[in-house]
């Protein structure tokens, strides 16, 4: 730092304390008493959520409204949070939730306004209801009247309505005192199956039925079962509303709340409502009435914009001048400890092992800091033979106390005093006790004597009695089970999220993670179960919100949220194979289908082998952000015929009904559809699960998504498919006919209005058979399924011991008998069944052959198959395309076949009604080659007044022209772009990959050999770009980041990043520059030197290059001329300024050779300059400066 900037600094800093020194003491009177950056069990927010918190303090004797004060945790002016209008009275406290939520609503307390078992008007509709009916002057003397619930069956209801029964519709009207005393409000419904509320005629929160904001007809029906929960001893299903919607429909005086709840069909054996509305009070006054005993809500409403580091950060508190008036530094602190004020409001800090929100810090024990961990001398993990295991500190007076039972270490536990010995399968955790200190972490590893796995092992420790307890396990019955399966009211129904140590262990035993997680049970009817599903959690109440490891190998990636330890659903060793859904979703993987990986382990329980379970993904907003890169809080996802699990169906259900209510034969219908709906996604997902015979499906188990992004389109994830594959149903079922005729699904009767389109239909049976050809080849699939089988055969023994079933019965009978032997069965039918359904004439044997041998490859309707000749079977009836595509050296001459192409056929694209069994060959002429593309220019961030999108350019730097088409960009998010058909890269040619061609094009009139638009952008914090071909092999990659080692000049500042050398490292960060402003698209690198003349056009007589290049010492420069030259070479710099002429005179045809060593030159691109009496030619060069490696 230069000393001009030095005292600027120290003027700047002497300013601050004046101000500081000068500011009102009303204003320095509040504090930052205590920071809690781990919040696991202290206080919980409004949703239910555990964020970090700050407390402040009023240590002065006149209450401070805090409005225009702010804080961060960054020092930046612009990232302030700004209080709202808060009082803080003298010697008291206010406690504001660090949780990114941003929210500025202050609550004193909260009362009921409406209850369940208030009396109710209700009216149970057989014709459709006066539209005014939720509005709060429509006379509803003629309702019968009633106490709440509404409903029947489960005795939960206080009024008994009597079914068949579509809808009951209730009605209670109650009285607002002031409107301005009311904060946020919360809608708790208790309900099955769905429900619309209204208040004051608003539609204020809806569940699983209808449209928003549209009205529901009296009969109709929920799209799922939804089960009431407060019977069974669980709390009701909540819905916030804001201050903001509350107010713009309550008035003072009169107010009507008014419910429809629908049912899942007529005949349900139950139906219930159950409504209750509670608010915010922003004052002491008490106005209506109590809570329900079960609403326990948040403390405060108040919440930053910002999280806490749980690993230490500083906290500044300004004053409305913006005037910094406290900071607290505080230190990583462990789960649920605080650090603060000791006592209250004062300079002295401390460190608190019980954090106490809007309370005095002054009755807390503060401590001087943690112990240091133990110390293990073994390593947990496999063992042949018994160890001995040595633990120390050498934290002055501390002492070590252990478990092996799975608890967290306390102060009543066994003190460590001598060695201990490890004779079998044990898990010890231990932690480190001192006097005046909290105490150290606790330090768990779980050790296997003579016990390994043939599979990787998942080692979860958690205290017994959160698993076991009668009151508290979420393993066992507990208090309110039902008698009966699934046991509803089960404590594993409920859902409890305990705390977990989880390791991890590769299947050679080696330790890949180990990481504290929250755990919950996961599943459906599952869960009654003895082995049960789990749900992973990574959040940062317990220590890292990610779990950073790529847990699925065939998935790049590598930072999850959330992961499932699935047993198999419902299937079992006693009656499937284990590894049937997983089976069905590998199987898809390459096909257009969104799956859930998977990769078999064992689990230990706390020490105790727990048998085989799956590991998989979940679906949620996270698993679409993993997936897709897509912003997970800007998804919609539902589920059935359009019950949302995240965001609105509104999109959805639209577009629904446009395709069944339109006819999708006439084109620009159809049009409308393909800019909503992924049709390759949708196809294969029918296809997929019409060919397994998942009988339930798609009236269950059905989820789609769409970014709320604009472009983006709906697309299927295949879930929870345990019944396909023989375990519902057999080989020879109709699926297609099941699912076609199906009236209690909107996804079938889309399907059905698509079917009607000539364009769709034709995919639709071609792709049929396409993957019929590829995927669900007996052959292909059962090989598949025999090493799923073989991968869990070594530790099913154990499995069975564990949880009971028949090694013999499991493989003779659940995996070869039903599972292969569908598998074999299953073509033939599904082929006659789509001759059937679609009335083809006939099926016929499709042979495709290459002359000569590894001259090319042929693509089929959308299949490349691997290798020559194949054989498919296709339809007569239904046009199939074909293409030739030439391997590199080779080109195309013509197909020709026996019957069908009796005369050659010069294009090499052909569609032709396949009616007898045919062989097409495909004839090439040339040699082999090898294809030379690479990645040759990527701007990854426009400078803000230049902003063309993101690009990508390729060379052809070889001898022979590539045809590209079908070959895949994928980014580190595996979003993917497919370079279209009929795109052909010229030998020495360049194509750019353009993210968005509009505004490409405005900055690059002149350019048109372009591709696009691609729906992603290339990340600017660090990226990773795969170019695959069309076979699906990976052909390049290249990774970059944003840092500093990288060219700045492209990451945001108007350059491009250029490529040095082709020949070179891609991934290396020394092979690329920064080239000129607004890069150099679809040409190659040109000098952007400021003073230089004109480039006179590079002669092909004329070729310069550098060798190495980068170079750390010295390089050799080629000149190769095709005639005798007078010549000048010169280096030059980035700004045209000569630095040195190395070779002057006349030079001979040929190659030419001359060393070059930098003198007196700094590390950074140069330029070679050669000047011909007919041409002036430039050559990038990089020097890394002298010594580097």
């Amino acid at each position: 730092m230069d000393k001009a900037m030095k005292q600027v600094k120290c003027i700047v800093s002497i300013m601050v304390i004046y101000l500081m020194l000068c500011t009102p003491s009303v204003y320095s009177q509040i504090t930052i008493n205590e920071v809690c950056s781990r919040n696991a069990n202290i206080t919980a927010d409004e949703d239910g959520d555990y964020p970090d918190f700050i407390e402040l303090y009023n240590a002065g004797s006149a209450a401070v409204d805090l409005n225009g004060y702010s804080i961060s945790d960054n020092i930046d002016s612009a990232a302030f949070w700004t209080f709202p209008s808060v009082t803080i009275q003298p010697q008291s406290y206010l406690t504001v939730f660090a949780s990114g939520k941003d929210r500025k609503t202050s609550i004193n307390h909260w009362e009921s306004i409406v209850k369940d078992s208030y009396g109710w008007r209700y009216l149970v509709p057989t014709a459709p209801v006066d539209t005014t009916w939720t509005d709060l002057g429509f006379d509803d003397s003629a309702w019968l009247l009633g106490v709440g619930g509404i409903g029947y069956g489960d005795g939960d209801d206080g009024t008994i309505i009597s079914p068949p029964l579509s809808s009951v519709y209730i009605r209670h009207e109650f009285s607002i005192i002031d409107t301005s005393t009311l904060s946020n409000a919360v809608f708790h419904m208790d309900f099955d199956d769905s429900f619309v509320a209204y208040l004051n005629g608003v539609e204020m929160v809806r569940a699983n039925v209808g449209i928003n904001g549209t009205i529901t007809p009296y009969d109709a029906l929920a799209y799922v079962e939804h089960e009431a929960l407060l019977y069974q001893g669980q709390l009701p299903d909540e819905f916030k509303i804001t201050e903001a919607q509350l107010k713009s429909v309550l008035v003072i005086g009169n107010n009507v709340l008014t419910v429809q709840v629908h049912n899942v069909n007529t005949f349900s054996s139950d139906l219930t409502a159950r409504p209750f509305l509670s608010v915010g009070i922003k004052e002491n006054s008490t106005f209506y009435d109590s809570l329900p005993i079960w609403f326990n809500p948040g403390q405060s409403f108040l919440h930053t914009n910002f999280k806490l580091s749980g690993n230490g950060e500083t906290v500044y508190l300004r004053n409305p001048a913006k005037v910094l008036i406290d900071t607290v530094q505080y230190p990583y602190l462990q789960v649920d400890h605080s650090y603060g004020r000791f006592p209250d409001g004062s300079a002295n800090n401390g460190l608190f092992g019980t954090p106490t929100p809007d309370l005095t810090n002054n009755g807390s024990v503060s401590y001087l800091g943690y112990v240091t961990d133990p110390v293990f001398s073994l390593a947990g993990g496999f063992y042949m033979v018994n160890q001995s295991l040595t633990i120390s500190d050498l934290f002055v007076g501390s002492v070590i106390r252990i478990t092996m039972d799975g608890s967290i270490p306390t102060l009543t536990d066994s003190v460590y005093s001598a060695p201990i010995t490890i004779d079998s399968n044990m898990v010890i955790r231990a932690r480190a006790f001192a006097a005046g200190f909290l105490p150290s972490e606790v330090v768990t590893k779980t050790y296997f004597i003579d016990d390994n796995s043939t599979l990787p092992v998942l080692s979860i420790t958690t205290d017994p009695a959160n698993l076991w307890d009668f009151n508290t396990g979420i393993y066992v019955l507990g208090p309110n089970a039902d008698p009966g399966v699934p046991f509803f009211g089960a404590n594993f129904w409920q859902n409890w999220e305990i705390p977990i140590h989880l390791e991890y262990y590769s299947a050679d035993a080696v330790l890949q993670f180990d990481q504290d997680f929250g755990m919950k049970i996961h599943g459906g009817w599952s869960r009654s179960q003895p082995q049960k599903s789990l749900r992973i959690l990574a959040k940062g109440r317990y220590g890292n919100s990610t779990l950073d490891y790529q847990l699925f190998p065939d998935k790049e990636i590598y930072s999850f949220k959330r992961f499932i330890i699935r047993t198999s659903g419902n299937e079992t060793v006693q009656n499937g194979t284990f590894f049937r859904d997983a089976l069905m979703h590998k199987a898809v993987h390459n096909t257009f289908n969104d799956i859930q990986d998977y990769v078999p382990a064992v689990v230990y329980l706390n020490g105790e082998f727990w048998g085989i379970q799956n590991i998989r993904e979940k679906i949620s907003k996270y698993y679409l952000a993993e997936n897709f890169g897509v912003n997970p809080d800007s998804v919609d996802i539902l589920q059935f015929d359009g019950a949302i699990m995240e965001g609105t169906n509104t999109d959805f259900i639209n577009l629904a009904n446009f395709i069944i209510s339109n006819n999708m034969a006439i084109t620009a219908n159809y049009d409308v559809v393909t800019n909503q709906l992924d049709i390759e996604n949708f196809c294969d997902h029918f296809i997929t699960q019409t060919y397994y015979v998942n009988w339930d499906w798609p009236q269950n188990n059905i989820k789609y998504w769409k970014s709320q992004s604009p472009g983006s389109k709906w697309r299927y994830i295949v879930t929870d498919m345990d019944f396909g594959l023989c375990f519902g149903g057999t080989s020879n079922d109709n699926d297609l006919n099941r699912v076609t005729t199906q009236s209690n699904t909107a996804h079938a009767a889309m399907l059905n209005s698509l079917l009607l389109n000539t364009t769709f239909r034709n995919y639709f049976i071609n792709r049929y058979a396409d993957l019929i050809n590829t995927v669900f080849n007996a052959r292909t699939l059962s090989n598949l399924a025999y090493s799923y089988r073989d991968s869990i055969i070594g530790e099913m023994p154990r499995h069975i011991e564990k949880w009971g079933g028949d090694f013999n019965n499991w493989y003779q009978v659940n995996v070869e008998a039903s599972l292969i032997g569908f598998i074999n069965g299953r073509p033939s039918p599904a082929r006659d069944h789509i001759e059937q359904e679609f009335g083809l004439s006939k099926q016929v044997s499709v042979t495709l052959s290459v002359y000569p041998e590894g001259a090319g490859t042929i693509k089929i309707s959308t299949i490349i198959p691997d290798s020559f000749p194949w054989a498919g079977i296709y339809f007569d009836g239904v046009p199939v395309t074909i293409t030739a595509n030439p391997n590199p050296g080779y080109e195309f001459s013509f197909w020709q076949s026996l019957n069908l192409i009796p005369s050659p056929d010069y294009n090499s694209s052909i569609t032709l009604n396949i009616d007898t069994n045919e062989v097409f060959t495909a004839y090439f002429f040339g040699e082999p080659d090898t294809n030379r593309i690479t990645i040759s220019e990527i701007n990854y961030k426009s400078i803000v007044n230049w902003d063309m999108g993101d690009w990508i350019e390729l060379h052809n730097y070889g001898t022979i022209d590539v045809d590209i088409s079908g070959w895949k960009l994928k980014d580190l998010n595996n979003n993917s772009y497919t370079i279209p058909d009929s795109t052909f890269l010229i030998q020495d040619e360049y194509i750019v990959l353009v993210q968005d061609t509009a505004k490409f094009k405005i900055y690059n009139p002149t350019v048109n050999n372009y591709v696009g638009p691609f729906n992603f952008g290339i990340g600017s914090n660090g990226e990773s770009l795969k170019l695959y071909d069309p076979s699906g092999l990976l052909y390049l990659s290249l990774s970059f980041t944003g840092n500093s080692l990288w060219p700045s000049g492209a990451n945001g500042f108007g350059s491009t990043l250029e490529l040095l050398d082709r020949y070179n490292d891609l991934n290396s960060y020394y092979n690329w520059f920064a080239g000129c402003f607004g890069g150099s698209p679809g040409v190659g690198f040109a000098p952007c030197m400021v003073g230089l003349e004109q480039q006179s056009g590079n002669n092909s007589s004329v070729f310069l290059e550098a060798y190495p290049n980068p170079f750390d010492y010295s390089t050799t420069i080629r000149i190769s001329l095709d005639e005798s030259e007078r010549v000048l070479l010169k280096i030059i710099d980035t700004q045209g300024k000569e630095m040195m002429t190395i070779a002057e005179g006349t030079m001979n045809e040929g190659d030419h050779y001359i060393p070059f060593q930098p003198n007196n030159l700094s590390a950074g691109i140069y330029y070679c300059q050669l000047i011909t009496a007919t041409s002036t030619t430039y050559s990038v060069i990089s020097y890394l400066g002298s010594g580097v490696k």
